[in-house]
Formats: structure tokens, sequence, C-alpha cells
């Protein structure tokens, strides 16, 4: 990468103005027609930190030649990375163990993209594209898992219980059961206590 000293970067305005510090008026808002965050960091982050190998150079110009001459099949991949969840951030709320059911749903969702990005993407010749598609795995079956074990409308806070599907776990089910006919699961007990003991007055 292209070294850049700190002054040299703020003059050249490249994440910011001088002016205001803001992005308006910097290269990257000249430039930033992005839809995800992921997206987004990562445009900042080629910006910040510009290719000098002239092949890695142009294997990228190649692969924004090719989609900005096939409005097509842009226009349908924006439309399907438009309002995707931050992938990046889930992953690492997924590896801290601090994600919460809808953070779960909202994995699935990015998951569901995938195969749609891919086809879209099918007919991309440029190596950078073909490289950057073959990458993505669509993990069918922790869609599924995702799907038979976390319901569609979790409530906000997890401790409240209530977020895991009926039938994905005998016991869990069992436990709902109880607390749900507490009166008719003891009545039952007793009746089983007085039959076994024989104590009618039980």
């Amino acid at each position: 990468h292209l070294l850049i000293d700190p002054a040299s970067f703020r003059n050249l305005e490249i994440l910011q103005n001088q002016r205001t510090a803001g992005h308006q008026g910097s290269l990257f808002a000249a430039v930033d027609q992005t839809l995800t965050p992921m997206g987004r960091r990562l445009l900042k982050n080629w910006l910040s930190y510009p290719l000098i190998e002239k092949a890695v150079i142009e294997s990228r110009h190649e692969g924004v030649a090719e989609l900005h001459a096939d409005l097509v099949k842009r226009s349908e991949i924006r439309r399907l990375l438009r309002n995707l969840p931050d992938l990046a951030r889930l992953t690492a709320r997924i590896g801290l163990q601090v994600a919460g059911p809808w953070h779960l749903l909202q994995l699935r969702q990015v998951l569901q993209v995938i195969p749609e990005l891919k086809s879209a993407a099918e007919e991309l010749q440029a190596p950078i594209t073909r490289e950057t598609i073959s990458e993505l795995d669509p993990l069918p079956e922790l869609v599924d898992l995702i799907g038979s074990a976390i319901c569609e409308a979790p409530p906000a806070n997890p401790a409240e219980g209530g977020y895991i599907q009926a039938g994905f776990n005998r016991e869990l089910d069992e436990l709902r059961s109880i607390s749900r006919n507490a009166k008719e699961v003891v009545s039952a007990m007793e009746k089983r206590e007085r039959e076994s003991s024989g104590i009618t007055s039980l």
C-alpha cells in the first residue's frame, strides 16, 4: 500500500474536509455509492490505503468497469444489497456470545440473500468478481437451524423467554406446558400418588 503521512492525508481530504471535518467535500463523499455498512467501511479502507501494484489495481478497475457497463446486473446486485444488516458486527456479537435472538434472525436474512447474489453475478467475468462470489457461502444448514430454533418475532428482552420455537426442544416444550398448565399438572400428580399410595385423602 502507499504510505501517506497524517498531514498529507488531511490535506488531501480523503475522508474528511478540512473546514468542518465532515465527509461532505471529501474524496470519499465524491465516490461513495455504497449501500451497506460493510461496503462503506471497505471503501474507506481502500481510499486510506491505496494500492501500488499495477496488476492488482487493474484487476480492481476491471471489476468496477464490468459492473459499470452492465446496468441490469449492477441494479440487481444493488437491489439485493440494499438494507442488508451489518454482517461484520453480527458475527462479532455472535463470536463474543452477546448476540440476542434478533441478531440471529438478521444473520439468517443475510445468508438467505447469498444464493441470489451468486445467481445475479454468475455471468460476470472479472476475476476479482469471480473470486469474491466464489467465497460466499450461504450456509444452508445454519439458515435451517436458525429458522427452526428462533421464532420470527422474538421479545425485545431475551430474559422474557419465548424466543425458541415450539417443537425445537422437547424438554423445553414440557417445561412450557408445565408452566402454562400448572394446576392441571399438580392435579394429575395428586391423582397418581393417591392411586399408588392408596391414601384417598392425600
